[in-house]
């Protein structure tokens, strides 16, 4: 994407499509990227984080699992909850709800892969919540620190520590569930 701007008004937004490479003129324009990239390329002042050190807000690894065992995996909550390192949780809850519910904790496990050789959970803890859809979770994993989500070498940086997603699915299902072998394959 770029900007056409004469004296300081912008003129069109260059985007490039299915259709090709297009200029899209225009009177008013509503920056919707995101990160404000139609503003800055317009030359329009910005900053980006906090002032005293420009880091931005925690970005969040946010995906959802499909075929799990979400039943098995409460029950565990239940057996075992010293296992999760349920983050101001009490295991009753996993006891009362039975259909759907939501984990904030796993430190432990993020902190044993971590010792076990694994890097790629780029967060302290991990939070999931079991979705409307049997059998599916979606696993949020917040404050993802030092990295700007607008910048491609941080991304890619980040990208690269994971490991694949089958990888990194496979590491969090083992710490969960306390197995290996999981079958991570695209369904």
């Amino acid at each position: 994407m770029a900007v056409q701007h004469d004296q300081g008004f912008l003129q069109a937004v260059i985007v490039e499509n299915k259709s090709g490479r297009q200029a899209v003129a225009g009177k008013i324009f509503i920056d919707c990227t995101g990160d404000g990239d139609i503003a800055a390329w317009s030359g329009a002042p910005f900053t980006v984080g906090r002032p005293e050190d420009s880091i931005p807000q925690s970005a969040t690894l946010t995906f959802r699992l499909d075929n799990v065992d979400t039943e098995a995996l409460r029950q565990r909550l239940v057996e075992f909850p010293e296992k999760y390192d349920l983050y101001m949780m009490s295991p009753q809850q996993f006891r009362t709800n039975r259909d759907r519910h939501i984990v904030s904790g796993l430190k432990n496990l993020v902190d044993k892969a971590r010792a076990d050789g694994y890097e790629g959970i780029p967060v302290e803890m991990v939070n999931y919540c079991t979705l409307l859809e049997d059998g599916a979770i979606n696993v949020n994993m917040t404050k993802v620190h030092r990295v700007r989500g607008h910048d491609a070498v941080d991304l890619t940086r980040l990208k690269s520590s994971m490991g694949t997603p089958a990888e990194m699915i496979e590491n969090i299902t083992t710490a969960v569930s306390g197995e290996s072998d999981h079958d991570v394959s695209a369904k």
